[in-house]
């Protein structure tokens, strides 16, 4: 069971301001870091396993003259690493019960080493040296991790992926599946098309809420903490057209989720569309809790603006809060070849992939309005029967989703979702 034992805001109104020690600029409705130097004083409540601190970062940037801030986390005087922001996101840490005193405080110290003045690359008249801006912090009880030993897949020995028999059974000796029933063991989890298209080469159109959905990973990480609740609601919902071939995008103003209806915008209106719309997402939404409670399958994301364990982490912790889930993070500059498989920890796989921005497109020819570069392809047959492989070896699938039938636990992430 994950418990939420500490949940600050740090926006106007929020509850987290007495925890600021020293290097921010407290301003009306944000947070600031100012300098290369911050630091939290956050209490640590009583725990029955290991804490995970995750922290919701903006980095201030700007254009091609600043375009991500790194930012290196201590806590207690271990220290986690460096990670490279480009776009608001999530961070976590694990603690181990070794690292922390439970009747003492989390002091947690956050180096900026590019904090710019906005005033020093034409962004304003602010002097301040800027890093990003703190949104929120949670110090969460997970369970202990027991020792894990990194394992590694590489690329399939496939050049370029055609289906032919030859493809098809190299899948197969890897997973004792076919093409199309590997494409099913995954549900994406979106943050653009490109999985939604590798799952349409392989013959499958699964159903899935988040197939095709483009969002920012901090609404990525709150829309599934609260379940997607409302996403249906009209005043929410509105409607645009977009693209080559003028279709109906919709877009969730809630949670900040938007994609393509694949409806043609000289076919229908923007409110036959939201109508249908409203109609679809509460089954779609249904769906997806319904697998999140089952662990029946690899969920999967793409970043490709990057990603890295520590920001996986609190994803994973919102995956794990409904049930046995793994999770299966895509990333280009891993340091190895696109199609190779990590397992990080149980149940959390990072795959490797190549330029991932030209990895999809908008075709013309008629009946085929997106497609997948055959790279790209061919890297994502390797990625999915890679992870799938290591996933099933650890436990996870069909044997899980059999032990925990009828079982969905309570989720306890977060206490509110305000």
């Amino acid at each position: 069971m994950i418990a939420t034992l500490y949940h600050a805001k740090y926006g106007f109104g929020g509850n987290g301001r007495r925890s600021l020690v020293s290097g921010w600029s407290a301003e009306k409705k944000r947070i600031w870091s100012i300098g290369t130097d911050s630091v939290l004083r956050l209490p640590c409540p009583p725990a029955t396993g290991d804490l995970q601190l995750e922290l919701s970062l903006m980095p201030f940037t700007f254009g091609p003259r600043l375009r991500a801030q790194r930012v290196a986390v201590s806590v207690n005087g271990h220290h986690f690493g460096a990670e490279t922001l480009c776009g608001t996101t999530w961070l976590g840490v694990r603690i181990s019960r070794e690292d922390f005193d439970p009747a003492g405080e989390l002091v947690v110290h956050l180096h900026c080493p590019d904090a710019t003045a906005p005033a020093a690359i034409g962004a304003g008249q602010d002097d301040r040296p800027l890093g990003f801006e703190l949104i929120e912090t949670l110090i969460l009880d997970t369970p202990r991790l027991a020792p894990f030993p990194g394992r590694i897949r590489g690329p399939l020995p496939i050049q370029i992926y055609t289906g032919s028999e030859r493809d098809r059974e190299i899948v197969h000796a890897v997973t004792a599946l076919s093409p199309g029933d590997l494409a099913l063991s995954f549900e994406s989890l979106g943050m653009n098309c490109e999985f939604g298209l590798f799952q349409r080469e392989c013959g499958v159109e699964p159903l899935g809420l988040l197939r095709f959905a483009g969002m920012s990973f901090r609404d990525l990480v709150q829309g599934l903490d609260s379940g997607f609740l409302g996403i249906e609601d009209r005043d929410t919902l509105n409607c645009r057209i977009e693209g080559a071939i003028p279709n109906w995008i919709i877009r969730s103003e809630r949670y900040g989720l938007e994609y393509n209806t694949q409806h043609k915008a000289s076919s229908t209106t923007d409110e036959a569309v939201i109508h249908e719309q409203m109609r679809t997402l509460p089954f779609r939404r249904s769906k997806l809790l319904d697998l999140l409670s089952t662990g029946e399958k690899l969920f999967v994301v793409l970043r490709p603006q990057g990603m890295t364990a520590a920001q996986a982490l609190p994803l994973m912790s919102v995956l794990r809060s409904y049930g046995p889930n793994a999770l299966l993070f895509v990333s280009e500059q891993t340091g190895h070849p696109a199609g190779t498989v990590r397992a990080l920890a149980r149940d959390l796989f990072c795959g490797s992939m190549d330029d991932v921005e030209k990895g999809a497109g908008v075709d013309d020819r008629p009946g085929r309005l997106t497609w997948l570069s055959d790279s790209a392809l061919t890297a994502w047959m390797s990625v999915c029967a890679n992870a799938y492989r290591l996933w099933r070896e650890g436990g996870g699938g069909a044997d899980m989703a059999s032990q925990t039938a009828g079982q969905r636990p309570k989720r306890t992430r977060l206490r509110d979702h305000s």
